[in-house]
């Protein structure tokens, strides 16, 4: 992975303490572009910010007997309440 901008936390969804881990199942194009990606487990109220964070994510393209190929793959996003504030 050569960049992963991490989601955005929403503060509405925090007031809600809505937390835990989004998997998103990505595919990567042979550029190393995000080209798809689909939220698939956690807190639903956090699959839109999720999903567009994983969609700005940069690869080093997947090479295939020396040919750069698409491929899918899964990232996972945790969201962890701060219990100090």
């Amino acid at each position: 992975m050569i960049e992963a901008p991490q989601p955005a936390y929403p503060d509405e969804i925090k007031q809600q303490e809505v937390e835990g881990t989004v998997v998103v199942v990505v595919t990567i194009g042979d550029d190393g572009k995000v080209i798809y990606a689909k939220a698939k487990s956690g807190p639903e109220e956090l699959y839109g910010v999720s999903e567009a964070a994983a969609r700005k994510a940069r690869f080093k393209p997947t090479m295939l007997q020396g040919k750069p190929v698409k491929v899918t793959a899964v990232i996972s996003y945790d969201f962890v309440l701060d219990k100090r504030e």
